[in-house]
């Protein structure tokens, strides 16, 4: 009898339970290396309020001693039933000792600190980029174009610069830029950003 994909399966690549599973901290023994054994602790302990001090040993003396298997999934194409392990949380709760009020208020202070310091930076950068957009549609209102566009640049170097009519008739705007020759149509002069003018920016 086959076993039906569509039922219980997120993809070819494992079960429904297996994906759970994962969102649970659980994975196959393979997946534990010895940075994962100590992040999942770390978590572990942040969350239960113990206080997390890096626990010496090898990968295979952490997982011994911090993981416990917990279950076993479907994986792959093939249906392969893989065993699932997490942290024992009886050795955790054993290896690190409670936090105390005044440590966990603390911590929770520092984070809000954090929270508080990159909301502001957020509402900062984001007032900085209108403040920016509004000086730059002012300058943009006051000429006729926007800054570093064509005109802005034919304005600035003249001597580069010449307006003439195409073939078509229609008006364009010629740069000739040492060995470079770039032509615009007059009529998206000054909205197009000569972006190969990026070295003077800062300046202009």
């Amino acid at each position: 009898m086959g076993f039906d994909m569509n039922s219980g399966y997120s993809g070819w690549s494992m079960s429904k339970n297996a994906v759970a599973a994962y969102h649970d901290g659980e994975m196959p023994k393979s997946k534990w290396t010895k940075k994962a054994i100590l992040a999942a602790l770390e978590s572990y302990c942040d969350e239960y309020d113990l206080v997390f001090a890096v626990p010496k040993g090898t990968k295979a003396e952490l997982f011994d001693r911090f993981v416990e298997y917990k279950s076993w999934h479907h994986t792959s194409k093939f249906c392969n039933c893989t065993d699932f392990y997490g942290i024992d949380e009886d050795a955790a709760d054993e290896a690190f000792p409670p936090m105390t009020d005044e440590q966990v208020e603390a911590r929770d202070a520092a984070r809000r600190a954090e929270r508080e310091r990159a909301e502001a930076e957020r509402r900062a950068a984001i007032e900085a980029a209108e403040a920016k957009a509004a000086a730059e549609a002012a300058w943009a209102a006051e000429r006729g174009y926007e800054r570093r566009s064509v005109l802005h640049y034919a304005e600035l170097h003249p001597e580069e610069c010449e307006t003439v009519v195409n073939r078509k008739g229609e008006p364009i705007v010629r740069i000739v830029h040492g060995e470079q020759t770039y032509v615009y149509e007059m009529a998206k002069a000054g909205s197009i950003i000569v972006w190969w003018w990026a070295d003077e920016w800062k300046e202009n």
